[in-house]
């Protein structure tokens, strides 16, 4: 039996007791393979592999949280928030949004 705790082992501990009351999680497992690394068809909705914004999930909340947001806004967040960050100041870029 092995004697230490890897970061797997607590990522899933953390799964387990989010799917489960009182938090509820829906859990999305990603196919983890390097084969799969580039594909958009793992049940996410992202556009493109590199997105780290579930752009569905992302809607419903913003329309749940603000329900007064119109249509126009919200689509127009989500777009915004979606955006490919990559090689920006990821400092600078938080503290503008």
């Amino acid at each position: 039996m092995k004697s230490y705790i890897t970061e797997d082992d607590i990522e899933q501990a953390l799964i387990k007791k989010l799917k489960t009351a009182p938090f509820n999680y829906d859990i999305i497992l990603c196919e983890a393979s390097l084969e799969a690394k580039d594909s958009i068809n793992d049940g996410t909705g992202r556009a493109l592999s590199t997105e780290c914004v579930l752009p569905k999930i992302l809607y419903d909340s913003i329309k749940r949280i603000n329900p007064t947001i119109s249509e126009e806004n919200i689509q127009k967040t989500v777009k915004e928030l979606s955006e490919d960050f990559t090689g920006t100041d990821i400092v600078q870029t938080n503290s503008s949004f």
